[in-house]
């Protein structure tokens, strides 16, 4: 339970941002029983929303699984500059991850599928990293 800090990077789904610098971000959990519950605000996007993305997951051992979910639905365009869309649902971040040497490190992954106007059906998955520590 507590405040951790941390950052996360986009994967090579993401042509041109895997080169980029990290992104910070704060979480605050609380831990009940191996449920953890919390919200946490990233450096991305904390200038868009209005309040912080909900967590939700479990720590079982040394291993931590969470979905992140944001206000509302973003994602980037095709020149990787955020794009934000209030009237849309917010996807699921599915991130997980090990808690060695004081910290948590892992992966997460967001997929979503649409149709497109001719009925065709397209499924994305982005994937990227991310590790984090108790706040000192």
């Amino acid at each position: 339970s507590g405040k951790w800090v941390g950052e996360y990077r986009y994967g090579s789904d993401y042509p041109g941002m895997e080169k980029k610098s990290p992104i910070r971000f704060e979480l605050d959990m609380t831990l009940e029983g191996g449920i953890l519950k919390g919200i946490c605000v990233d450096d991305e996007t904390k200038s868009y929303f209005d309040k912080p993305a909900l967590i939700e997951g479990t720590l079982h051992e040394d291993t931590i699984t969470f979905k992140k979910k944001y206000p509302y639905f973003w994602d980037h365009d095709d020149n990787n500059n955020p794009r934000f869309i209030p009237k849309l649902p917010a996807r699921e971040i599915q991130y997980s991850g090990k808690f060695e040497n004081g910290k948590f490190t892992g992966e997460w992954q967001i997929s979503s599928a649409f149709t497109d106007e001719t009925g065709e059906v397209f499924e994305y998955r982005g994937t990227g990293f991310w590790n984090m520590q108790k706040a000192s």
